[in-house]
């Protein structure tokens, strides 16, 4: 990773951070630092990306656990900006049963779309081989 970009992203987000601080603030250049440099989001996993610009998906932000606290070591961790957008006031449980219900949603959908393909092949005397894939389905959607 570039050092020089690595130490310009924790200033700013550190800028940012304490510009919010209200509510309290003990994280250090070296805190903000030692967490870009592991170079992934403390939640996710998802690699972060550094560039110039403050609104990408993938970029860092300091997220606090409980967000009625401050910014402290304790209660903040690095995470992907898009994980801290949807998780804003909520906790990390909401986020990930909101993730569930999309995933839940896109199931069903999917689910819809083979449903009208396999009347479809059926129709033209194709649904035999349908058959045979509609259990790796179930599987998927079972899992």
């Amino acid at each position: 990773m570039d050092e020089s970009l690595i130490t310009k992203t924790a200033k700013s987000l550190l800028r940012r951070t304490e510009a919010r601080g209200h509510i309290g603030c003990n994280l250090t250049l070296s805190w903000v630092i030692d967490r870009l440099k592991r170079g992934k989001c403390e939640i996710t996993g998802i690699d972060f990306v550094l560039n110039d610009t403050s609104w990408e998906k993938y970029g860092p932000s300091i997220d606090r656990i409980d967000s009625s606290l401050g910014y402290f070591e304790e209660n903040c961790r690095m995470v992907v900006l898009q994980y801290n957008l949807a998780k804003n006031a909520w906790t990390n449980q909401d986020v990930i049963q909101f993730a569930k219900d999309v995933v839940k949603n896109e199931k069903v959908t999917a689910i819809a779309a083979l449903a009208d393909l396999q009347s479809s092949l059926v129709a033209l005397g194709a649904g035999k081989r349908f058959d045979e894939y509609w259990a790796n389905v179930e599987e998927w959607i079972n899992g």
